[in-house]
C-alpha cells in the first residue's frame, strides 16, 4: 500500500547576508555594474533569484548596498590610520598603505576600488549613485583635511582652503592608486608613490607659529 503521507516542504536554505553582499561586491568590482548580470550575481552569491530580489531588491539596489559596504570598509581603514599619534607624513603613508591592503585584497593582481572604478561610470545615468559618489569624495577629503588641520595645531571647526586643497591631492592619489592597481602596477611601485605624496603634502603644510 503506497505511503500517502506528504513530505513537509523544505525551508529555503539560509545564507549569510553580509557574506553574500561581499561576494556580490567582488563581482561588481571585477565586471562593473553594466557588465554584471543577475545570473552572475546569483552564481557568485550562491543564492536563488527569488532570494536575491527578496533580500536585496533589484540589481541597482544591490549595487548601492555593495557601494555602501565598501565605503564603510574604506572609512574604517581611514579612521584607524589617521588617528595614530604620529607626524602627518607617517599618517598619510599609513592611510594610503591601508587603502592598498583593500585594493590588493585578492592577491598580487590589484582589483582597485569598487567605488572609484565603477561608480564614476554609472554616476551620469544614475542620480542615486552620483549623489553617493559625491558624498564619498567629500568624506574622504574631510577626514584628511581634519588630520592636516590637527598637524597645524589648529582646533577651529572650519577648514582652511589649503587644508582642503591638500586633502584633495591625497584623495586624488587614492583614486589614482586604484586605477594603477587595476592596470597591473605592483604594490611596491605604488608604495613609492605613496611615500612621495606624503612627503609633498606634509612639506606643504604650514605649522602654527
Amino acid at each position: 500500500m503506497p505511503n500517502s503521507t506528504k513530505r513537509p516542504r523544505g525551508r529555503p536554505r539560509r545564507f549569510d547576508k553580509a557574506e553574500a553582499l561581499q561576494l556580490a561586491s567582488e563581482v561588481f568590482r571585477r565586471q562593473g555594474y553594466a557588465g554584471t548580470s543577475i545570473d552572475n550575481l546569483t552564481e557568485a552569491m550562491r543564492i536563488s533569484k527569488p532570494s536575491l530580489y527578496g533580500t536585496y531588491g533589484d540589481k541597482a539596489q544591490l549595487y548601492l548596498l555593495a557601494l555602501e559596504a565598501f565605503a564603510e570598509r574604506m572609512g574604517t581603514a581611514a579612521a584607524q590610520a589617521l588617528n595614530h599619534e604620529e607626524p602627518l607624513q607617517a599618517a598619510i603613508v599609513r592611510y594610503l598603505d591601508s587603502v592598498l591592503d583593500i585594493y590588493f585584497d585578492d592577491g598580487d593582481q590589484g582589483l582597485g576600488c569598487l567605488i572609484m572604478s565603477t561608480a564614476a561610470t554609472e554616476a551620469p545615468c544614475q542620480p542615486t549613485v552620483r549623489d553617493f559618489l559625491a558624498d564619498v569624495l567629500a568624506r574622504a577629503d574631510d577626514i584628511v583635511a581634519r588630520r592636516i588641520q590637527k598637524e597645524r595645531g589648529v582646533s577651529k571647526s572650519k577648514l582652511s582652503h589649503s587644508d582642503i586643497a591638500l586633502a584633495r591631492i591625497v584623495t586624488g592619489i587614492l583614486i589614482s592608486l586604484g586605477t594603477r592597481a587595476r592596470s597591473g602596477e605592483s604594490r611596491e611601485e605604488l608604495h613609492k608613490v605613496i611615500v612621495s605624496t606624503a612627503g609633498i603634502v606634509s612639506g606643504a603644510t604650514p605649522l602654527r607659529n
